[in-house]
């Protein structure tokens, strides 16, 4: 459940690999301040998002990234995504797509993607 007056915070944070990483980012992040909530830590995006107050949003943001860095992984607060001119367009983008075989974990994917 969301708090009243709190946004939300999200990180990159690089090197993790698997489900341990992100179960330590996770108590990492729960133990930087106690105003951090719903907290959530994605390995295939390399991110870990939570809640906290506004009014707190720098300070916490700022503890969190020391205590991700402190438990082993970089971390920096996530630039948000341009908003796009609504005359702009896709045509410069191509789309492509690659069969991939041999992925046995969740590690795999975000390794296959960064190559």
């Amino acid at each position: 459940a969301a708090t009243a007056g709190a946004v939300a915070v999200r990180l990159s944070v690089e090197g993790m690999t698997c489900g341990a990483c992100a179960t330590r980012v996770s108590r990492a992040l729960r133990k930087a301040d106690a105003r951090v909530t719903d907290v959530a830590v994605n390995t295939v995006t390399d991110t870990a998002t939570f809640r906290c107050p506004a009014n707190a949003r720098a300070d916490v943001a700022r503890k969190a990234a020391a205590a991700i860095t402190k438990a082993g992984y970089r971390a920096r607060e996530a630039a948000a995504a341009a908003p796009r001119d609504a005359g702009e367009s896709n045509k410069d983008v191509a789309r492509v797509r690659f069969a991939c075989a041999g992925f046995v974990c969740a590690s795999c994917p975000p390794r296959a993607a960064r190559a």
